[in-house]
């Protein structure tokens, strides 16, 4: 796999392994966290992983393995790998056209020969024109 995958247990998170040969569920770690201050202690007793990097999945096992409840959300509907640069910077895309399609708003003076086009939000108070 080339994602984190969660191991789970009586719908509780046991394990998080980072981009298994053998994932042990269908499910993909999509990166996003919220932590508590015990986030810091946990990052100080890691190593680096065998390709030299701070695995999350290494934090996430080891606040298991202290007793923390590390919950999760399955979420439905469409993500984005954002692995690689290119990935990120058409994720970023992706988002922005999503959002700006849905906020795009003139809450300003927009000058008779103004034309607005494409994906823009126009904040309040704005003026467009020559």
């Amino acid at each position: 796999s080339r994602f984190g995958v969660p191991e789970m247990k009586d719908g509780r998170i046991i394990r998080v392994d980072e981009k298994p040969e053998n994932p042990k569920s269908q499910y993909a770690v999509t990166g996003i966290y919220i932590y508590d201050k015990n986030f810091f202690d946990a990052f100080s007793r890691i190593a680096p992983s065998g390709r030299g990097e701070y695995e999350i999945s290494d934090i996430h096992t080891l606040l298991i393995n202290d007793g923390f409840n590390v919950g999760y959300e399955v979420i439905t509907g469409w993500w984005k790998d954002t692995g690689r640069p290119e990935d990120l910077l058409e994720g970023n895309q992706l988002v922005l056209s999503e959002f700006a399609s849905r906020n795009v708003a003139n809450n300003g003076d927009t000058h008779n020969d103004a034309r607005i086009q494409g994906r823009v939000k126009v904040g309040k108070g704005t003026k467009i024109g020559p």
